[in-house]
């Protein structure tokens, strides 16, 4: 924006001593307040280039049972977002009795790999939008042993994890996630 004043008087006067005040409505200029003025002004001209654009509206986004994404246990709420602003984030760890199932969203339509992806990176739509990480019970199986080539074994950090049927196990049978790295 560009403001340039100009006061024109009877006759020259420090500038100092006198203060003319201006505010913008949102349509003109109107002259608010005029301090100290002993000389006359004559006129006084504010001109002025195009109004600055609104700011983009936003939109809420609303996450439950989220992290910020590369922080885990840091809990992200979401927050207010322009229209295209693509955002981040991942499941907080479940119990331990718990895994996580897939991700609900109401106002935006997930697709089936968003629906199970972590960490998930969404385009905020034009309205607001909530998206809840979703968990289910823990299976167990009876018998952990490694049945080739139906399992696998995995070992990460020195902890040894079965793979079988797409899903992993502790060494109790119990589900559970790989560590996050």
């Amino acid at each position: 924006m560009r403001l340039d004043i100009s006061a024109l008087t009877d006759y020259a006067w420090p500038t100092d001593l006198n203060t003319l005040i201006f505010i913008w409505n949102g349509n003109t200029v109107v002259p608010a307040k005029v301090k100290n003025l002993t000389p006359t002004v004559i006129s006084a001209y504010l001109l002025l280039s195009a109004p600055a654009e609104a700011p983009a509206p936003t939109y809420t986004l609303t996450l439950v049972n989220a992290d910020k994404n590369g922080y885990p246990n840091q809990t992200y709420t979401g927050g207010n977002y322009v229209e295209g602003a693509s955002i981040t984030f991942q499941y907080k760890a479940p119990e331990s009795s718990k895994v996580f199932d897939k991700w609900v969203s109401e106002g935006l339509t997930l697709t089936t790999e968003q629906e199970t992806a972590n960490p998930l990176t969404i385009v905020m739509p034009a309205n607001a939008v909530t998206i809840t990480a979703t968990y289910k019970n823990a299976t167990a199986i009876n018998n952990v042993k490694l049945e080739a080539p139906k399992s696998k074994k995995i070992i990460v950090d020195g902890v040894v994890y079965i793979l079988r049927d797409e899903k992993v196990y502790n060494l109790q049978g119990k589900e559970c996630e790989l560590p996050k790295k």
